[in-house]
C-alpha cells in the first residue's frame, strides 16, 4: 500500500488557515475603522458649544488623574531636589486647574486629587527629613479633605492614603501600604 505525503497536505492547509486568518484581521480591521468614522458619535441634544464644553471637562478630568503619575515619577527619583522640584509642579497644576471659573463642576474631583497630591508631598517629605515642609503640606491636605466633607482627616488617614496612591504606581510598595 503507497503511502500518501499528508504532511505536505497539511503544511499547505495550514498555510492556507494562517493566511485566512491575517487577512480575515486586516480586513476586520479596516471595516471596523471605516465603520466607526461613517457613523458619528451621538451626543445627543447638545450644541456645539455643549459638545466643546463636555469635551473640556473630560480633558480636565483626565489631567487632574494623571497627576498620581507624578507622584510616582517624584518617588522614583532619588534627587531630593528634584522630587521636591515634581511634586510641586504637580501641585500648582492641580491649583491652576482648581482656580479655573469654568470648571467649578468638577471642583470636588480636583480638590480630591489635590488633597492626595499634598498628602503624598508630606509623606514623601517626612521620609526626607523635610519637616517644615511636610507639616505645611499635611495642613493643606486635611484642609482640603474636610471641605470635601470627609470625617477621618486624620494624619495617619491621610500617610494611608498616599502609601495606597504610591502603591498603584509602585507594587513593591504595596505591601506597606497594606490595611494594618
Amino acid at each position: 500500500m503507497p503511502r500518501k505525503p499528508i504532511g505536505v497536505w497539511f503544511s499547505i492547509a495550514l498555510a492556507l488557515l494562517i493566511l485566512g486568518v491575517g487577512l480575515g484581521w486586516k480586513l476586520g480591521q479596516r471595516l471596523a475603522v471605516t465603520w466607526y468614522r461613517s457613523h458619528p458619535q451621538r451626543t445627543g441634544a447638545l450644541s456645539p458649544v455643549g459638545q466643546a464644553r463636555i469635551h473640556y471637562i473630560i480633558s480636565a478630568l483626565g489631567a487632574a488623574q494623571t497627576s498620581g503619575l507624578y507622584a510616582g515619577l517624584a518617588n522614583d527619583t532619588n534627587d531630593p531636589k528634584i522630587r521636591e522640584a515634581i511634586l510641586r509642579a504637580d501641585i500648582e497644576h492641580l491649583r491652576d486647574l482648581r482656580g479655573r471659573p469654568e470648571l467649578a463642576e468638577i471642583r470636588p474631583v480636583i480638590d480630591l486629587h489635590l488633597g492626595t497630591a499634598y498628602a503624598i508631598a508630606a509623606t514623601i517629605e517626612k521620609h526626607d527629613a523635610s519637616k517644615g515642609a511636610a507639616v505645611q503640606d499635611m495642613q493643606s491636605a486635611q484642609a482640603l479633605c474636610q471641605s470635601l466633607g470627609w470625617q477621618d482627616c486624620s494624619e495617619e488617614t491621610l500617610e494611608t492614603l498616599a502609601e495606597r496612591e504610591l502603591a498603584r504606581w509602585h507594587p513593591e510598595l504595596a505591601a506597606k501600604a497594606a490595611p494594618k
